[in-house]
């Protein structure tokens, strides 16, 4: 059954679907993982969690990812796609360090849950590990269990669309590679980009993006008042007269019975009465949504 929007900000759990988990152990974990993706894996502390892209040479962007760093080994939660791109770059580059580099998906089941009434949850981006289970604590009152205990209720639009509300943006499929992680906001959220750390892939086409002002694109968050089934990647346009031009692409998104919430990549001067539209199927109109933070280079 699909999920409604009037479920999104009540009490939920249940099971999600399209992520992996990329586990990467041995002694130069920390190490090599820290000269591999924009966030400092470093300073991090064991039981922690953030936010970080896997870049190319150029900049742009592999994956985005939620790790989790544990006691003896570190966690990258990303889409699927996303994460299998990823795991081959990384393992590349691995054969150099004394790293494991698994896809240890197989071995969990994901459910996620978000109870607001909760006045016991754990800070946003802690980490609880046991013998069982991993859970990640994230923001919109949602935590992120690994474990083997399954459930039957999917609530993976609920979990996209709390992640899409807080600004949130994941690359997969057609828009893997595509972007530098400025142009979805990971400069604004907490920890996603160090731009002290030193060197990292794609560094200097990060840094550079930052301090000479060169990205003239950013996350959008946008909706439509239809159900419509997306794709990474899809085109998004806006008028201009009587005629369209391309604005952007959609990136992460989630369905729902009466709704569809996305984050896209658009200009990042594009005014926010903009009413977008999907190439594809141009009766399916679009409005952008006021962003959880404020947009900064």
């Amino acid at each position: 059954m699909q999920c409604t929007l009037t479920q999104l900000h009540q009490t939920w759990s249940g099971t999600i679907a399209g992520y992996r988990v990329i586990q990467i152990s041995g002694d130069d974990r920390v190490k090599y993982l820290q000269g591999q993706v924009t966030c400092n894996v470093e300073t991090l502390s064991v039981n922690q969690a953030c936010l970080g892209a896997h870049c190319d040479f150029k900049g742009k962007t592999w994956a985005v990812f939620i790790l989790a760093k544990l006691e003896d080994k570190l966690f990258l939660i990303t889409p699927s796609s996303a994460a299998l791109a990823s795991m081959a770059e990384l393992k590349k580059y691995g054969v150099f360090s004394k790293v494991e580099i698994e896809d240890v998906s197989t071995q969990f089941q994901f459910t996620a849950a978000k109870d607001p009434n909760n006045e016991h949850s754990k800070p946003t981006w802690s980490v609880s590990e046991s013998d069982s289970a991993v859970t990640l604590y994230l923001p919109g009152e949602v935590a992120l269990t690994l474990s083997s205990e399954s459930a039957t209720h999917n609530v993976t639009a609920l979990f996209d669309a709390t992640l899409i509300q807080q600004g949130i943006a994941f690359v997969a499929d057609e828009t893997i590679n595509e972007y530098v992680p400025q142009m979805f906001n990971m400069q604004c959220i907490p920890n996603a980009i160090d731009f002290k750390k030193g060197c990292y892939m794609g560094q200097e086409v990060v840094a550079r993006t930052k301090y000479l002002g060169k990205n003239k694109r950013a996350g959008f968050i946008i909706h439509s008042n239809q159900s419509i089934e997306l794709k990474q990647g899809a085109v998004l346009e806006y008028a201009i007269g009587e005629n369209w031009r391309r604005a952007g692409a959609v990136l992460n998104h989630s369905q729902f019975r009466d709704k569809t919430y996305t984050m896209a990549v658009l200009p990042n001067d594009l005014a926010h009465d903009t009413v977008l539209r999907l190439k594809d199927e141009p009766d399916v109109t679009f409005s952008i949504e006021a962003l959880p933070y404020v947009l900064e280079e």
